[in-house]
């Protein structure tokens, strides 16, 4: 299988030494970053609050691992709407050592701040930002979903220090969750940050774009 992470950005995850925390936000279907960081033998953090993409998890990235000779390698860990972490206890989640090369995948999106908020939904695309193409269509559906911090998970919740990689790919939101990491940011606990930048999408969110840039 040739590894298509040789010839793009996320080198820079299939790169991790083992051990690593790589931060996903925006797994959609695990097949790039997320897949990426299991085969490096990273700790993959994702965050992904919607339940069709999270089927789509299930259906595509053992089978993107199988091309490895890997077998399935993720778990969910699920975020009532309102709370910043999963009720269930970390510890017996995750074993120190035993569990590299695995993705725990939250069911909440990054933001700003702990809450519950309804997402609009459409068959190939989603966001937090009001984006005016999710308005109108007969397909469109509503999702109730939790919202945490990076702030309140990292350190709070799992027992990291720093974060070797974060990906942030939220469909305009990127602002929202780089607030809600404000705490690591100045610590230097984040190594290395990789987002998408789409003005556009930005400016939907009320994200002046080159403010995004100097923050």
């Amino acid at each position: 299988v040739e590894d298509f992470a040789n010839h793009s950005v996320l080198r820079l995850a299939r790169n991790l030494p083992p051990g690593s925390l790589l931060i996903d936000a925006g797994v959609f279907d695990g097949t790039d970053w997320s897949l990426m960081g299991i085969l490096a033998g990273a700790t993959v953090i994702g965050f992904e609050p919607l339940l069709e993409n999270r089927k789509l998890i299930d259906d595509r990235l053992p089978v993107r691992l199988s091309e490895y000779d890997q077998t399935s390698a993720h778990t969910f860990l699920h975020i009532e709407p309102g709370e910043a972490v999963p009720r269930l206890d970390w510890k017996s989640v995750f074993k120190e050592g035993s569990r590299a090369g695995h993705s725990y995948i939250m069911t909440a999106a990054l933001g700003e701040r702990v809450r519950a908020l309804n997402m609009t939904t459409r068959y190939d695309y989603s966001s937090i930002s009001d984006q005016g193409y999710l308005t109108g269509p007969p397909n469109m559906q509503v999702e109730e979903i939790a919202m945490t911090t990076l702030d309140d998970t990292i350190g709070p919740y799992l027992p990291f220090d720093h974060i070797d990689l974060l990906k942030l790919d939220v469909e305009g939101y990127e602002m929202g969750a780089l607030r809600g990491a404000e705490g690591l940011l100045a610590d230097g606990r984040i190594r290395f940050l990789v987002m998408e930048f789409h003005p556009g999408m930005l400016g939907s969110s009320g994200t002046d774009p080159e403010g995004l840039l100097h923050f």
